[in-house]
């Protein structure tokens, strides 16, 4: 299996619809997820297994997976092509 797109939306810290092309970042081959502390690279992890699986590993409840930051009206969202 190889990701090609992954949508997230109100999930984690991103409040706002995110789309990360799988496909452009893979072409030399491997590709690496970094940033800061808090910077959302677990969350993304996070999103890659419960667009599989439907729940994440280690100790974050599925309630703990909506973001503080988006409008209370926004419906939590993940979204993988693969």
């Amino acid at each position: 299996m190889k990701p090609h797109v992954l949508q997230i939306e109100a999930f984690g810290p991103y409040a706002d619809p995110v789309e990360i092309g799988f496909d452009a970042l893979s072409q030399e081959g491997l590709f690496l997820i970094h940033g800061t502390t808090g910077a959302g690279k677990t969350f993304l992890l996070d999103a890659l297994c419960f667009a599989l699986y439907g729940e994440v590993s280690g100790d974050r409840s599925i309630k703990a997976l909506r973001s503080d930051h988006a409008d209370p009206a926004a419906v939590p969202r993940v979204c993988l092509e693969f």
